[in-house]
């Protein structure tokens, strides 16, 4: 779908026959006639495919460009489409030479001999195109763009961002455009927060916030963002689908990677990549270890109408949190055929976090007279594991247009914290220091089997189905107790304490068709999916379960405006589906004057998106405005309640709906071989509405702006800045913030250190 940065030059000239003859040897006549002789067929047909040399994935948006041999003037042109295909008609004999183009991948050329009339139709077959790999027919361009457009997706090249070295995949996504990460690893896309996250294409389990935080960002290598994601996707993540790609070295040979970094606030980390490929297998693995520490402070103050005794609090905390983490991947691939691919993956990540707070409160009547004055010292220590194994499998047809594959994977995942609590008071005096002890234990596992099916019609018609089937198992065991003073123990605090399982199971099966008629293409589908969960509180012995049917269509046409341009429409329905923490009616505490209680009459959100985009390609310049209209029916939000003197209490509802519409701008551009410049800004409204809460309005604009320059003697300096508005929610808002980042690299003996 997308085009490259150039201008097409349409080259029409007229063919004349004419008479030779052999006794004139006059040769400036010769040389007239030669001019006007006519070929022997101008209906030749050179076609072929090109893709992705590291993922073997086919390259949407390529630019072929066929230059003639005789004056190096632009003959023909013609793109790929999303299955790598393209097709250059009506081709004269003569000598050519082909140009294949991608921004952010080697130009790649080939000479070609087209004077065959019984050979007027030339497969080309598979092009492969590389990053950093010389060979014969490569031009080296040097590194990938950061931003690649391909069909519905973004692409954000990300191995070249010196300002989340020695980061994690958390710091990745917070320099990507559109992109927020609030103080509590919240991610958001144009603000909202129900986003499907992948890893190489397979569903994230677990606590994802906490996955991306043990994740190693030296080890990620692109960021894919689909914004609208069409039927072929889980209807979860009605905002859309972020997938992160990991590094990959498929190389013939033994090849790897070795880093080391380090930076201030205690922060050290390194990491190991090798990759051995001989024959049909292809052995690679990594580690990575990390150790991070930061400090945090915070501070909330609150206006009480209620209770005159508690008219108004504030609430001061500080503290430190470590970070440890170590990281196992490991990936062996078998061609079993030239058709059959195998690859069995797996990874273990095990880590540990320490954190100590100190929380401040002070609390006033309305006399301004002082009622409360505490002090809450705790700490925090967690362990976690984390392991996945899974099994591809890739059929290849000669017809690259078809394909099967097949995926069955298991993933568990441990959690085990330990909290120590102790509060002082100093008003009201004499009263005794509150002592808390928590454990909290998460046990999860999950099975994802899918299979999917491309069936092409023709040249430009396709049938992409498939089949999933999802099972997740959520064991916790939280327990509290607090100390008695009586009896001198600790007993269990019936209110915070909270054991149950969660049993969910999605199956879902999907159809899109797809066809393109000249320069107009189109894509519908429909995809079907019935949920199912259970609750079961072993506290009370009470289990709570529902299901559902839900059907989710898509759609999308695209008009191509000639090479440097295209438009495009899209809608689809996403669903977001409460969590267990959501659904739990046991009350978490979150700060001695916040609790969180879950609502188990909680239901689905639904989402209805529409999207409208643009691209232009000027000759170092793309830019892609586009705009989008959200509605959100029984949209999920937390809302908040006193429950006592000076505890607030908050809880999960369906409100009535919410509107967010806006638009976007991304550009990204290079100015000359050192200055490369890309930055976007978010302008959008959004609106809650309810029954009960009424209406709550505000517009937000967020931006980023990155600039990489390169300096003499192999060296780089980047600088990143980002801000983003205020937001809000169904009780208030947000303030927004900002950031400011300056990274600079230098590298050694040729680029390899």
């Amino acid at each position: 779908m997308r085009r490259l940065l150039f201008i097409v030059l349409l080259l029409i000239s007229g063919n004349l026959s004419a008479q030779i003859d052999p006794s004139n040897t006059d040769p400036e006549k010769l040389k007239e006639m030669m001019k006007n002789f006519k070929p022997m067929f101008n209906d030749g047909v050179i076609s072929g495919y090109v893709f992705d040399n590291s993922t073997k994935t086919p390259l949407d948006g390529v630019v072929i460009q066929l230059i003639s041999a005789r004056d190096s003037s632009l003959y023909k042109g013609a793109g790929t489409d999303e299955t790598g295909f393209f097709k250059i008609e009506n081709v004269e004999q003569g000598r050519y030479r082909i140009n294949v183009n991608l921004v952010g991948y080697n130009k790649r050329f080939r000479n070609i001999n087209f004077f065959n009339p019984q050979e007027k139709i030339l497969n080309l077959d598979t092009i492969f195109l590389t990053s950093g790999t010389e060979t014969e027919e490569i031009v080296v361009e040097g590194e990938k763009s950061f931003i690649e457009l391909q069909g519905d997706k973004r692409v954000f090249n990300v191995e070249q961002n010196m300002n989340v070295k020695g980061g994690n995949a958390l710091d990745v996504l917070k320099n990507l455009p559109g992109v927020t990460v609030d103080i509590d690893n919240n991610v958001s896309l144009r603000g909202g927060q129900r986003i499907k996250f992948m890893v190489n294409g397979r569903p994230v389990t677990g606590d994802v916030a906490r996955i991306l935080e043990f994740m190693p960002a030296d080890q990620v290598s692109s960021v894919e963002l689909i914004t609208n994601p069409s039927a072929k996707f889980d209807a979860e993540g009605s905002t859309g689908v972020i997938n992160i790609v990991m590094k990959k070295y498929d190389d013939s040979g033994v090849n790897g990677q070795l880093s080391l970094n380090a930076g201030t606030k205690d922060k050290y980390g390194t990491g190991l990549s090798l990759n051995y490929k001989t024959g049909d297998y292809n052995f690679s693995g990594s580690y990575d270890y990390r150790r991070r520490s930061n400090s945090f402070t915070g501070s909330v103050d609150r206006n009480n109408f209620v209770v005159p005794s508690n008219a108004e609090s504030f609430q001061n905390s500080d503290g430190t949190m470590r970070m440890e983490g170590n990281n196992f991947r490991g990936d062996i691939e078998y061609s079993v055929t030239k058709s059959d691919i195998l690859t069995l993956s797996g990874r273990y990540e095990k880590g540990t976090r320490k954190r100590g707070e100190t929380d401040l409160l002070r609390i006033f009547d309305t006399g301004n007279n002082l009622t409360e004055d505490s002090r809450l010292n705790s700490n925090e220590n967690e362990k976690s594991e984390d392991w996945n194994i899974g099994l591809n499998y890739l059929r290849l047809f000669t017809n690259k247009k078809q394909s099967l594959t097949g995926e069955l994977s298991y993933s568990s995942s441990r959690e085990n914290e330990d909290e120590n609590k102790i509060t002082n008071y100093i008003v009201p005096a004499n009263t005794l220091d509150l002592l808390n002890l928590s454990n909290e234990q998460d046990n999860r596992r999950q099975i994802n089997a899918q299979s999917d099916y491309v069936y092409p019609f023709g040249e430009n018609a396709k049938l992409e189905t498939g089949v999933k089937y999802n099972w997740r198992e959520n064991r916790a065991d939280n327990n509290y107790f607090e100390y008695d003073y009586n009896s001198g123990m600790y007993v269990v605090d019936s209110l915070l304490t909270d054991n149950f399982k969660f049993t969910e199971n999605i199956a879902g099966v999907y159809g899109i068709y797809n066809n393109k008629i000249n320069n107009f293409s189109f894509n519908i589908g429909l995809r079907g999916e019935y949920w199912k969960y259970e609750i079961d509180q072993f506290d009370n012995n009470t289990l709570t379960s529902r299901n559902r049917y839900d059907i989710f269509p898509s759609a999308t046409i695209t008009q191509k405006l000639g090479m440097t341009e295209d438009i495009s429409l899209s809608f689809s329905r996403k669903v977001r589906r409460p969590v267990y923490r959501e659904l739990s009616p046991t009350t978490r505490m979150m700060s001695p004057i916040f609790y969180f209680k879950g609502n188990p009459d909680l239901g689905p959100e639904y989402t209805n998106s529409l999207e409208l985009n643009f691209v232009k390609y000027f000759n170092s310049i793309s830019v892609v405005p586009s705009v989008f209209y959200r509605i959100t029916t029984d949209k999920i939000t937390r809302i908040s309640e006193l429950i006592d003197s000076n505890i607030t209490q908050s809880y999960a509802i369906n409100a009535d709906n919410e509107k967010s519409y806006g638009g976007e701008l991304i550009l990204n551009g290079m100015f000359g071989k050192e200055l490369i410049i890309n930055g976007g800004i978010s302008y959008y409204r959004q609106e809650i509405e309810s029954d009960t809460l009424g209406t709550n309005s505000n517009y937000t604009f967020s931006g980023r702006l990155f600039a990489n320059y390169t300096l003499p003697f192999d060296a780089a300096i980047q600088l990143t800045y980002f801000y983003t508005g205020k937001m809000i929610t169904p009780q208030g808002e947000m303030n927004g913030y900002n950031s400011f980042d300056i990274g600079l690299r230098k590298d050694f003996f040729d680029k390899k250190l």
